[in-house]
């Protein structure tokens, strides 16, 4: 995982000494000086906290913290870390699941964690606090990306469940209708737009609507079968994940922000690891987007139709990473074996 400077990357892994297998090990390597620094350890008997995921770890966007999900004895834990002081990782919440996105000026982060929400504020010392909102039928609260605004899910009382734009101060406003379902939902990076779709279970959703920075509709939307959405750097584009006719097969789109256009990319089966990014996207838009930094192309893995459009185990193990281009005239081309790509930021 690179941090937002490009001058760090966080990445997970269980080394082989004496023929003995070493414990989960969560690292970060410097590009400037080369140097491997490890910045925790879980237990022995402790495994990843997804599948293929040993830990989950997201960079302020200043790139001085690291916060991480890791396992635990006592549960699913929310660390953080100033990698360059090599101090102990400092312990946030333990509860689960957990979900978390940090502010714009990394002072603070919002957590999601059971149906509870907590504020976890930076400073020269770290606190963290109780917020009123519950919910459970939600994963990701979000940060408006230009100042103080939660974007949250929960209910007032007896009340239906909505979706809310809360400033610091308390002011909050509705957006949208009434909850039924599901919902998941990403700013655009410039913050004029908020895309919110509707769950219908299994990591599926029936809609993406557009909203504006203050949570009036706007005149644009997409009906279709959703898996997985992801605003592009420049906020002009949203590619978007559909499911097609043949079984195991996916689709990239693109909708356009200005005039609501859209546009059919291409079809492939993803990887597993591909899957799982797939499946939590609102949480992984934070860390893993497959966008481009110049929103020109689309990194992801897995095979596509002609060579293998099946989505048996053991032809997954023949994943490649493509990189999609998503001009004028797209094209797709292979650049490597793997089963999970992302792109540097800069």
């Amino acid at each position: 995982l690179w941090s937002p400077d490009a001058s760090q990357i966080g990445f997970s892994g269980a080394p082989i000494q004496d023929e003995v297998r070493s414990p989960l090990t969560l690292y970060v390597y410097y590009l400037d000086d080369e140097r491997l620094q490890v910045v925790h350890m879980n237990d022995r008997q402790l495994g990843p906290i997804l599948t293929g995921m040993p830990h989950y770890p997201i960079w302020s966007p200043d790139s001085k913290h690291l916060a991480f999900m890791a396992g635990a004895s006592e549960g699913l834990t929310l660390f953080l870390v100033n990698p360059r002081t090599e101090t102990e990782a400092e312990v946030l919440l333990r509860t689960a699941p957990l979900y978390a996105s940090w502010s714009a000026d990394s002072k603070h982060i919002i957590v999601h964690g059971g149906v509870e929400h907590f504020m976890v504020d930076i400073d020269e010392t770290t606190t963290v606090r109780e917020l009123v909102p519950h919910d459970a039928r939600y994963r990701v609260p979000a940060w408006w990306p230009l100042g103080q605004r939660l974007t949250f899910v929960t209910r007032e009382g007896a009340g239906p469940r909505q979706l809310y734009l809360a400033d610091i101060s308390g002011e909050q406003r509705v957006v949208g209708d009434q909850l039924l379902g599901d919902v998941a939902f990403l700013w655009s990076p410039d913050g004029q737009s908020l895309a919110v779709s509707e769950g219908i279970g299994s990591f599926f959703f029936q809609n993406i609507r557009l909203f504006d920075a203050d949570g009036v509709p706007k005149q644009i939307a997409i009906d279709d079968r959703v898996m997985a959405f992801v605003w592009s750097p420049d906020s002009t584009k949203l590619a978007y994940v559909t499911m097609t006719d043949e079984q195991g097969t996916f689709r990239w789109n693109l909708l356009y922000a200005d005039d609501g256009d859209t546009r059919e990319l291409l079809d492939f089966t993803p990887s597993d690891d591909q899957i799982t990014l797939l499946a939590f996207f609102d949480q992984f838009a934070y860390s893993h987007s497959p966008w481009s930094p110049d929103s020109k192309a689309l990194v992801f893995a897995g095979t596509l139709p002609g060579s293998s459009v099946t989505i048996s185990h053991a032809l997954r193990q023949h994943s490649q990473v493509f990189v999609l281009d998503v001009g004028p005239s797209s094209s797709v081309e292979p650049i490597a074996d793997g089963v999970l790509a992302v792109w540097s930021p800069r």
